[in-house]
């Protein structure tokens, strides 16, 4: 063999071995990138990274932060104070109240605060905005898991996050600015208001208070006071209720009153109301209005200005007043 031979040998396994040396470097960096990362954050906020063991589990979910699950006796009131995330809150089997914070792993987001003191599990933002970073398939939900009847208070305030809630509460008062709120439980007393943010409510409380700027909001459940008010958001009830109250500005009302409505105040501005009864044999209509027209398809009445008069014993009671909006009755 010649040394120039020799030397070809020698520089082609060279070669080879830089080849299989960056193959396998690509491959462990792919696998490190494919493994899903856990952050258990600690109830005095701090967090450590532990590699995902079983994903089979169903405690373990990819991409998330787990926090330690609290005892449920320790648990009594939920208070969240979160910027852009997502919130739910569910019912889980157990003894234990768990906060599961799921979302793409970057630098660029720390999860929130999960304390518990004195029987209030506070959960706190931390990353207060993702300017500069650009999400396009995923954002951060924070889930709440917790046994039945163990929340006896829920007090949730986001800013451009979502809130859906099917964990059934005594009481519920959310605040949102542009996010969504969704209700699918029941209680006694749910107070909600956001700025742009839409609202749907399907349960059953004995009081709501429904409140919206531009927001719509949307009432499915059986309410026994329920009361809502926009300005220029609309507002449906396709539920039933007793006591019904309404205002709104530039805001349409399409209303549907149940046959053992008591009361209904409906007020707006040029918004126009649209009243379905289900009780057409026994209502009194009180309207006034300044160029908004009154038209009672039941009755067969049309009215400007001011009317009173009733059908039938009149026990159920309506009364509507508009400026510019006119009122449909059917």
């Amino acid at each position: 063999m010649t040394k120039r031979t020799a030397y070809i040998i020698l520089l082609v396994t060279l070669i080879l071995c830089l080849v299989a040396g960056l193959f396998l470097a690509a491959h462990v960096v792919q696998t490190e990138d494919e493994a899903s990362v856990t952050t258990v954050i600690r109830p005095s906020g701090k967090h450590t990274q532990t590699p995902q063991t079983d994903p089979t589990d169903p405690q373990m979910i990819p991409n998330s932060y787990l926090s330690q699950p609290f005892d449920a006796r320790s648990v009594r009131v939920l208070q969240t104070n979160i910027t852009f995330e997502d919130l739910a809150v569910e019912q889980r089997e157990g003894d234990t109240v768990g906060v599961i914070v799921t979302g793409p792993q970057t630098d660029h987001y720390t999860p929130p605060t999960v304390i518990v003191e004195d029987g209030v599990l506070s959960i706190k933002s931390q990353t207060k905005s993702m300017n500069g970073v650009m999400i396009t398939d995923e954002w951060w939900t924070v889930t709440v898991l917790a046994p039945a009847n163990v929340l006896q208070m829920l007090t949730v305030q986001t800013s451009s996050g979502d809130v859906r809630l099917s964990y059934a509460c005594p009481e519920i008062a959310i605040k949102t600015s542009s996010g969504d709120v969704f209700v699918q439980t029941g209680g006694q007393t749910l107070n909600t208001s956001t700025s742009s943010g839409n609202q749907r409510v399907d349960g059953d409380f004995e009081s709501c208070t429904l409140h919206s700027n531009s927001g719509d909001l949307a009432v499915s459940g059986k309410v026994n006071h329920l009361t809502m008010g926009t300005s220029s958001g609309d507002m449906s009830l396709t539920g039933k209720t007793q006591v019904l109250q309404t205002q709104s500005s530039s805001g349409d009302q399409l209303l549907a009153l149940a046959a053992d409505a008591k009361t209904a105040v409906l007020k707006s501005s040029s918004g126009d109301i649209r009243l379905t009864m289900e009780n057409k044999t026994d209502y009194r209509v009180v309207f006034a209005g300044s160029s908004g027209e009154l038209h009672d398809r039941i009755d067969k009445r049309d009215a400007e200005d001011r009317a009173d008069y009733s059908v039938g014993g009149g026990t159920m009671r309506i009364e509507v007043a508009t400026s510019s909006g006119n009122v449909t009755i059917q």
